[in-house]
């Protein structure tokens, strides 16, 4: 089994983050990984533990998951029931974290198993490396959408070089 784990922090309160993370009407805008989240009948997503989840990434990808567990405002588990044949497990935690009255560091971590044969060690080892890139491709795409609904804006970088 292969564990993925990233952290950033955003200057936004733990609350916040929590609430744009798991705002699946707008995912679509800042999560740079999925192309469509929707539930079996159609509904709006809701997070609650058990309930499913169909997931389409930009990849051409589809995933059916459940939420395994929730603790707002600092965790939600996510859990593949059926996805890709070579892959016996795929897991996704997002957690956040207060570190002060508007600094949160928010983490996610996925853990992902292929079946015993080969093709499953190579599918797992494929899924290992992707989900590495995506990691932290996903963090920073939160960090920034959140930052800019708040209204913090970046402080320009005194060592970086401007032309």
């Amino acid at each position: 089994m292969a564990i993925i784990e990233d952290a950033i922090a955003v200057r936004v309160p733990r609350d916040t983050i929590y609430k744009v993370s798991h705002d699946y009407a707008v995912r679509i805008e800042w999560d740079p990984y999925h192309d469509n989240m929707d539930t079996p009948d159609g509904l709006p997503v809701l997070a609650r533990a058990g309930n499913p989840l169909l997931v389409r990434v930009r990849r051409g990808l589809h995933i059916v998951a459940r939420f395994a567990a929730i603790v707002p405002p600092s965790r939600i588990d996510i859990e593949m029931v059926s996805g890709p044949a070579p892959l016996a497990s795929l897991s996704e935690s997002w957690m956040f974290e207060a570190r002060g009255d508007h600094v949160s560091v928010a983490s996610v971590c996925y853990r992902v198993a292929g079946r015993g044969d080969f093709a499953g060690r190579c599918a797992e080892w494929i899924a290992a490396r992707l989900l590495r890139r995506v990691a932290l491709r996903r963090l920073r795409a939160l960090k920034t959408y959140c930052e800019k609904l708040s209204g913090v804006h970046k402080k320009p970088d005194p060592l970086r070089r401007r032309f």
